[in-house]
């Protein structure tokens, strides 16, 4: 009910805008829907939801950072002097994640599917506006 007053209002907006002038200005439907589409909020937002979903499909290709460790084993805690005990260690290690199967891939096919449920929603959403105009 509100977006029907909000459409209504506007085609009076449009008619009294120009009573006083000498020439009118005809509004066509076309022209009503098109303003109608172009100035609905839920448009918009589809529309950056579906860049969100492509930026996730982005950011899912890529592979977690890498975990790089170092460490120091069995310092003699009296000098700190390394060479004083033959049993004192060097430790470095490196530790990347890696994706099981086709995990990157069925990741990014589901994140192209939600994108493309946001373009079918706003092509429905667009015909929804008109049948609401008209």
């Amino acid at each position: 009910m509100g977006q029907e007053a909000w459409l209504w209002g506007l085609v009076l907006f449009a008619s009294a805008g120009n009573s006083g002038a000498t020439e009118l200005t005809h509004i066509t439907l076309k022209t009503l829907i098109e303003t109608a589409q172009a100035q609905d909020p839920w448009l918009a937002g589809s529309r950056y939801r579906q860049v969100r979903e492509e930026a996730f499909r982005d950011g899912a290709v890529g592979l977690a950072a890498p975990t790089v460790t170092l460490g120091l084993n069995n310092v003699p805690t009296n000098s700190f002097n390394l060479n004083q005990e033959p049993m004192t260690q060097f430790q470095l290690g490196v530790q990347q994640m890696l994706p099981r199967g086709r995990t990157v891939a069925l990741t990014r096919q589901k994140f192209d599917q939600k994108g493309l449920i946001q373009t079918h929603a706003r092509v429905a959403r667009k015909a929804d506006i008109v049948r609401q105009v008209s």
